[in-house]
């Protein structure tokens, strides 16, 4: 039984090392998106949080009116108002949020 814990060790060593070099191998991409602001957003010296909405695999492409089908986006279009700022960015087809650096050009 413990002969198998080097061969474990080696496993996990080069896993560790293979899921860290993936996630430096990722594309910075600029993906189109949608941003909503607070109705008094430019003259509310307060701050707001911000909250990114991802969308499901359903409303990838370049079309942005997909995004307003349902969540955060569908409500903003049907005009309710939110205490916080929004960006929607749309996923390319083909493309994913895990394989691609979209959050640093966001």
């Amino acid at each position: 039984m413990f002969y198998l814990y080097p061969q474990l060790i080696a496993i996990i060593v080069v896993a560790l090392f293979t899921s860290q070099s993936i996630a430096q191998e990722k594309l910075k991409v600029n993906y189109k998106h949608l941003t909503y602001l607070p109705k008094n957003y430019h003259t509310d010296t307060s701050t707001h949080p911000l909250v990114i909405y991802l969308h499901g695999g359903s409303q990838k492409g370049d079309d942005l009116e997909k995004l307003k089908i349902y969540g955060l986006p569908y409500l903003v279009d049907q005009g309710k108002e939110f205490d916080f700022v929004m960006v929607a960015p749309q996923c390319p087809e083909g493309r994913y949020w895990s394989t691609e650096n979209w959050f640093d050009s966001l």
